[in-house]
């Protein structure tokens, strides 16, 4: 058993090599991927309102109304008129979220399955494909589950005290941080039944009474949540019926296979290679198995029929990375060998996304052309994670110039047709605080508009009605008769047949 000191140096480790590793790549006044575009634009429009959260457009606030509340609390107020001021809001409290998720997550793991399993878990984890780019992105996920990570280690430390005054302290706290974790992103709550039957190791723990205060503590916390989202879903009837709506726009059984390289991807290889010789160990417990399943299964059935971006599958790659160190923690060698191991697979795995890269960017199917000489998308990780993140900022930093570009100039009408819309939105806004911001579907396809007294701009999105031809639809439709039409060159696709004639062209 390592001294005290050492222990806490190595709960430290995985939080520190992330910061090494990610921080010098990590994003400023661009986002990591286009849900926080849309969130950024909805910041500014907030304040702009003076209704911050209750003004509308916040994507996802039923479910991350915590999150929202949270930023507006933090930022000051010029903060939230700039666009790239928001940006850098987003990004500075996501690489504190970051770093303490990683730490967080290391001391429970190990609490719950000792040092070793726990270091190594976590090494994988956020060191991971998928983890490199999102860990320190700014994404409500990220701190909710920090949140629920410190809350799992409050359980044991209940568990194991005999003191009745600290039993309860701890279960108060994880009570606070579970109920705070839901509101920044109501997804942690997959992972609940891997909190409520994941116990200490030690005898004291094996008596029945923990599981049941778990149980209601979760089942409370969940229900406390669910008291405090009415205000954001009443409009919506219900919670009920917002989860249902989202399951029927967004799942797609079609979308198992794609699921299933997608997780492969921001798994790694190498991992994978751990988890097929770990499932083939006589080493393992039955029940270190039962809980990497009870870990990962709920966000496999929920997101592989909606897989992208890849960050969904945060709670199952954190299952397969667990069970990797799980295996890896059995072989002899102990500690040292393990992590050292573990570290070799990190390094296996942007081996392997690299030498895949290729293959993968000559045979998808892309809707768009690439915007920059390597071919990159936030959906996936693809490839060596320095290169891969790089060539993502300069996908997004061409979208937020010709954003800045066209806001600066826009005239008084304006049709712009665009799959990546939040950035202009937010800089239109920020030019000029009285448009007001609505979102409709027409004819199949979703139509955002900034409306004030003297200006209409009319964003169609295309993708939703593809192969349909978004251009030659506008041209033809008398809403928007004579307006001038700006095409953004980065979401132009091979269903963009009619080229917009010169008179009615739009160029900043």
């Amino acid at each position: 058993m390592p001294a005290p000191g050492l222990s806490a140096l190595l709960l430290a480790v995985p939080a520190l090599l992330l910061a090494l590793v990610a921080l010098p790549f990590r994003y400023d006044v661009t986002l990591a991927e286009p849900d926080l575009a849309r969130m950024m634009a909805a910041l500014l429009y907030g304040h702009a309102t003076g209704a911050n959260e209750l003004a509308g457009m916040h994507y996802g606030l039923s479910f991350s109304f915590g999150y929202y509340k949270l930023l507006y609390a933090l930022a000051p107020a010029e903060w939230l008129r700039h666009p790239d001021l928001a940006a850098h809001l987003i990004n500075v409290v996501g690489i504190a979220a970051g770093l303490l998720c990683a730490w967080t997550c290391t001391c429970y793991l190990s609490r719950l399955l000792g040092l070793t399993a726990g270091v190594c878990a976590s090494l994988l984890f956020f060191l991971s494909p998928v983890m490199l780019p999102v860990a320190l992105s700014g994404h409500p996920l990220v701190p909710a589950a920090a949140c629920a990570f410190a809350a799992g280690w409050l359980f044991l430390e209940a568990d194991e005290t005999g003191s009745r005054r600290l039993r309860l302290a701890c279960l108060g706290a994880a009570f606070l941080l579970l109920v705070a974790g839901l509101t920044l992103r109501a997804e942690i709550a997959l992972a609940f039944p891997f909190f409520w039957l994941a116990g200490s190791r030690s005898g004291a723990a094996r008596r029945w009474w923990p599981y049941a205060w778990r149980a209601a503590l979760l089942g409370a916390a969940f229900l406390a949540f669910l008291f405090l989202q009415q205000g954001f879903v009443e409009s919506e009837g219900g919670a009920a019926g917002r989860l249902g709506r989202f399951l029927a726009s967004f799942m797609s059984p079609a979308l198992i296979g794609r699921g299933l390289v997608v997780l492969a991807l921001a798994t790694g290889l190498a991992t994978l290679l751990g988890v097929a010789l770990a499932a083939r160990s006589r080493a393992l417990r039955a029940r270190e198995i039962a809980l990497t399943l009870l870990l990962g299964l709920p966000g496999l059935v929920l997101w592989l029929p909606n897989p992208q971006p890849a960050r969904h599958f945060f709670f199952p790659v954190l299952a397969a990375c667990l069970l990797a160190a799980l295996w890896l923690e059995h072989r002899p060698g102990g500690m040292r060998r393990a992590i050292g191991f573990s570290l070799l697979l990190v390094l296996a795995n942007q081996l392997a996304a690299e030498a895949l890269r290729a293959p993968i960017v000559s045979r998808y199917a892309w809707s768009y052309p690439a915007a920059t000489p390597r071919r990159a998308t936030q959906q996936v990780p693809l490839g060596l994670f320095p290169l891969d993140q790089q060539a993502n900022q300069a996908q997004v930093e061409a979208e937020r110039a010709e954003a800045t570009a066209l806001a600066a100039h826009a005239p008084e009408r304006l049709v712009v047709l665009a799959d990546f819309q939040h950035h202009l939105i937010a800089r239109l806004i920020a030019a000029d605080p009285s448009l007001q911001w609505s979102e409709t579907t027409r004819d199949g396809r979703v139509v955002n508009e900034l409306r004030s007294p003297g200006r209409r701009i009319v964003l169609v999105e295309k993708y939703h009605a593809w192969p349909r031809d978004a251009a030659a639809e506008i041209l033809a439709s008398d809403a928007w008769a004579g307006w001038p039409i700006y095409v953004q060159r980065s979401t132009l696709s091979r269903f963009d047949k009619t080229e917009i004639p010169a008179e009615r062209r739009y160029s900043p």
